[in-house]
């Protein structure tokens, strides 16, 4: 399922919390909005569609962007997958994401993206149409996400049609 941030206030100020809610991120405030927002925000119609696409994020140590040898077994096991479920790919897009206190941490969130990039397409020779590499890089605080790490590379794959979502033809009816 591809990530999705559903806003349904503001972000977070001092009163405010981020939840994690499977692939959702939602921020809500300690206020009137409650429980209530967030359940409405998640059983929203858009919240329900099918959605080919497939998601993986890639983890860094501090201050690094060196791609592990564990960080690269889990694009291999992935890749592997998305070759032998897709066999029609349309493109990948990512995020890239460091802390705040990294060294340059806008620098780094892009040398983490570039050399993911590099390990899908020469390592793992994964090749799609579309690479849509980020042009900025995203700088969170520490926790800002809370139990999940900041210090990552996002990666969405959407495969071409067939998949197991109705695909969308000339005439506007659906195929499998």
């Amino acid at each position: 399922m591809m990530r999705k941030v559903i806003v349904v206030s503001d972000p977070p100020a001092p009163g405010g919390a981020v939840l994690p809610y499977g692939g959702y991120v939602v921020w809500r405030e300690r206020q009137r909005t409650g429980w209530t927002a967030v359940f409405f925000a998640l059983t929203a119609p858009a919240a329900i569609a099918c959605s080919p696409g497939k998601s993986i994020d890639v983890f860094f140590d501090r201050n690094s962007s060196r791609v592990s040898a564990e960080q690269v077994s889990r694009l291999a096991s992935w890749t592997a997958m998305l070759r032998e479920r897709y066999p029609n790919r349309q493109s990948i897009s990512m995020g890239a994401n460091a802390e705040e206190g990294e060294r340059d941490p806008q620098g780094l969130a892009m040398q983490r993206a570039r050399n993911v990039a590099r390990i899908l397409d020469e390592g793992l020779r994964f090749s799609v149409p579309t690479v849509a590499l980020p042009t900025k890089g995203n700088v969170y605080p520490a926790g800002a996400l809370g139990k999940e790490d900041v210090k990552r590379v996002e990666i969405d794959f959407l495969p071409a049609c067939p998949h197991e979502c109705p695909c969308r033809t000339e005439g506007g009816e659906g195929q499998r």
